[in-house]
């Protein structure tokens, strides 16, 4: 199992990010998909924080 950074949620979910983004999205969905993904509680709530203060809606 392995636990993701807020970062990667972060970047997976600003399109903004042309960089970032597409490598973020694909590393989310490859862990998802093989199940050895997951999320702490405590990092959903700095997701929260993050992109309701600071990512501009995309």
């Amino acid at each position: 199992m392995s636990l993701r950074d807020t970062n990667v949620l972060v970047y997976a979910h600003n399109r903004r990010d042309e960089r970032r983004h597409p490598v973020a999205r694909d590393l989310l969905t490859r862990l998802t998909e093989d199940g050895t993904g997951a999320v702490s509680i405590q990092v959903l709530q700095e997701w929260v924080n993050v992109v309701t203060r600071r990512v501009p809606v995309p």
